[in-house]
């Protein structure tokens, strides 16, 4: 596969975005990221739509809008470009892209233990430590 070089702008931020270069990806801020994953379900969303109305002469239901993009900011003003602007990205890229973007963003989420594990662990230890005194 050939090297992707995007070039797009989220919030007025230019980003410039190797597709296989994990490393450029992360350093795209959280809330601008959250929003090109939204940005990018859209356009697949309507990826879909499009190919279904060619499959079918009918018209299509529009799916109602996400209620997350009533927090998206205005529209930037430069459009989002591709650094070879005659090479344009295809459904297959955007979910390449889309995939990961939300893999990397699952990877730094960690969760915390919930209360009754933390309980749980310190009556564990604490059973283990009047053991210990015991035969000491």
């Amino acid at each position: 596969m050939q090297d992707q070089k995007i070039t797009f702008i989220v919030n007025g931020k230019v980003y410039k975005v190797d597709t296989n270069d994990r490393t450029s990806m992360q350093k795209i801020a959280r809330v601008d990221r959250l929003q090109l994953i939204h940005a990018l379900e859209s356009l697949k969303n309507v990826e879909a739509t499009d190919q279904s109305t060619v499959a079918q002469a009918k018209p299509t239901i529009q799916p109602k809008p996400n209620p997350v993009s009533k927090t998206v900011s205005k529209p930037a003003t430069k459009p989002i470009a591709s650094t070879n602007p005659t090479h344009r990205t295809g459904k297959g890229d955007a979910d390449v892209l889309m995939q990961q973007l939300i893999m990397q963003q699952k990877n730094q989420n960690t969760e915390l233990p919930d209360k009754n594990t933390v309980y749980k662990w310190f009556l564990i230890f604490f059973v283990v430590l009047v053991i210990v005194a015991w035969i000491i």
